[in-house]
This record gives C-alpha cells, structure tokens and sequence, in this order.
C-alpha cells in the first residue's frame, strides 16, 4: 500500500504544478516567485508531518500516523468531491 500510495501521490505532482503555472502566469507573477511559495509551504509541512508522525508512531504504533493520514486524504477527497460538485 505504501508503494502504490507513494506512486499516486507522485502522479499528482505534475499537474499540480501544471496549475500553479498557469495561476502564476493568469496573475502576472514570475514563475520563481510562484514555485518558491510552493516550496515555503512544502518544506514546513514535510520537515514538521515528518517529525509529528514519526512522535506519534514511536508513542503508540505505526498504525496510528498512517490511519491518521488515511483519515485526512478521505476528508480532502471528500470536499473536493463537495466542491467539484457544487461547481
């Protein structure tokens, strides 16, 4: 499951960034200033889910982080689904 996560997750990076490109250039913003916000955003999340899921795992098993980010990806598809439908 890991390995098949690892490459759906993947497969969403490209046209996410497809995307910010796009916004960038619809806002007039220079495309180093547009992925250099990504990267602020990414690099905390990343260092900081790292480091909490790694506490959280060692505290009580490693079942507990996944289930918790198992729940978290059911809620984001939920409100896209919400949204996309609404739309």
């Amino acid at each position: 499951m890991i390995v098949v996560g690892a490459l759906a997750f993947g497969t969403f990076y490209i046209p996410g960034m497809a995307m910010l490109t796009n916004a960038a250039e619809d806002r007039g913003l220079d495309y180093g200033y547009a992925f250099a916000l990504i990267n602020l955003a990414w690099a905390p999340g990343q260092s900081g889910g790292s480091a909490i899921g790694g506490a959280i795992a060692a505290a009580t098993s490693d079942a507990v982080p996944y289930l918790a980010l198992s729940g978290v990806a059911l809620l984001t598809l939920a409100g896209l689904w919400r949204f996309a439908s609404s739309s």
